[in-house]
């Protein structure tokens, strides 16, 4: 009888109210199964329901109901290391990605209006490997046609730089000028342009990319195009403190819906001072994570390699920092609660990172700190 009883019980209650149901689609649950559904019901953002079609519909009803038509529904994607905000910033600047030539760059700088970007032209994306002689560029071309105008351009892979002399001049950067974990080329005592890894820094921090309403454009730019391809989480690896500032406003307003991991840069102002402050972690912004960047990149030349490069013999690339200046880092931000993520592209940074990383984390744990990357790992470093 209490059988029988509990079934009426359950018979008798209506359908649940969902705020949307979605029907008639293959749909990958990521569930302990990897199982497939015809159909789920949502509610304030949550699925709270799986099943056929005929079930959902009977358990649930809502206000809109989507027909799948057989089309695929997956999870939300986790972009596990990008940047998101500086994707969303340079969206404004003149891509460069792909073009053929130094003289397509300059034609397509041409087109850049820098009365939308700060009065600076910027742009991104140009790569010397797929030009003629694969040399990289100078500033002489810039400076005749821009001597008054700040230029600006990053190469593809964000750790090198041309700027005009325009550009160098404000920044306070000169021939012969010392920079750790950066070079500034020059031919004699004059300045080619060319700006390696953190000889980039003078530069980056004159940059009209402050304006708090500047990265809120940016920030909603980058969030349309990642939900437009399905990404709604992210991990930002390394931002500035203001940048940092602009999704906690984001976030306050109630205008950030994509979840964001943010690491601090390592050459954030304030960086200690936000260390203090202690990791902020809340559903959709989390930062507890600290970015160093160990050497440069392979294709500018500043992966830091235990080999000089075969094409550049006086070349072996850059570290970023002393082993003892990161391992007082890594010491700081562990002290503080937070995971330390480095990039680490080079044979011979991977190991300073790798030696720094047993210092510090001593026995078993759970801290998950990261090396980005990791892609040159000399064979003793293996194990």
């Amino acid at each position: 009888m209490n059988i029988i009883f509990q079934l009426l019980m359950l018979f008798s209650i209506g359908p649940q109210q969902a705020d949307q149901l979605l029907i008639n689609g293959r749909i990958y649950t990521v569930d302990s199964a990897f199982s497939m559904v015809q159909a789920l019901a949502i509610k304030d953002g949550i699925i709270i329901g799986t099943g056929t079609s005929a079930a959902i519909q009977t358990r649930f009803t809502a206000p809109v109901t989507t027909d799948l038509k057989g089309n695929f529904v997956l999870p939300g994607f986790n972009d596990g290391h990008c940047h998101f905000l500086h994707y969303g910033i340079t969206s404004l600047y003149t891509p460069l990605t792909g073009l053929t030539s130094f003289e397509a760059v300059l034609n397509a700088v041409k087109q850049h209006d820098p009365a939308t970007t700060g009065g600076w032209l910027l742009g991104r994306g140009w790569d010397q490997n797929l030009w003629e002689g694969a040399q990289f560029p100078d500033c002489k071309a810039l400076d005749s046609l821009y001597p008054n105008i700040p230029v600006y351009l990053i190469r593809v892979d964000g750790h090198a730089a041309l700027a005009n002399t325009k550009a160098l001049e404000m920044a306070g950067i000169f021939a012969g000028m010392e920079v750790q974990g950066g070079r500034v080329v020059a031919h004699g005592d004059k300045c080619t342009g060319l700006l390696i890894d953190n000889a980039m820094e003078p530069i980056k921090n004159i940059l009209p990319e402050k304006d708090p309403e500047f990265l809120a454009q940016a920030l909603q730019r980058a969030q349309q195009e990642c939900l437009r391809h399905g990404l709604t989480s992210v991990q930002d690896a390394g931002l500035k403190d203001y940048q940092l500032a602009a999704l906690k406003t984001a976030k306050a307003s109630g205008s950030l819906p994509i979840r964001v991991n943010a690491m601090i840069s390592a050459t954030a102002n304030g960086l200690y001072s936000l260390l203090e402050e202690g990791p902020y972690i809340s559903d959709d912004l989390t930062i507890r994570s600290v970015k160093v960047y160990g050497d440069g990149a392979l294709g500018s030349r500043g992966a830091a390699l235990l080999e000089p490069y075969s094409d550049d013999p006086e070349n072996s690339g850059l570290l970023m920092f002393t082993e003892d200046s990161l391992l007082a880092l890594a010491k700081a931000c562990d002290a503080a609660g937070f995971q330390v993520c480095v990039h680490a592209i080079g044979d011979a940074a991977n190991r300073q990172v790798l030696d720094v990383y047993e210092q510090v984390l001593q026995g078993a744990n759970n801290k998950r700190w990261r090396i980005e990357h990791c892609q040159i790992i000399h064979p003793d470093d293996m194990s």
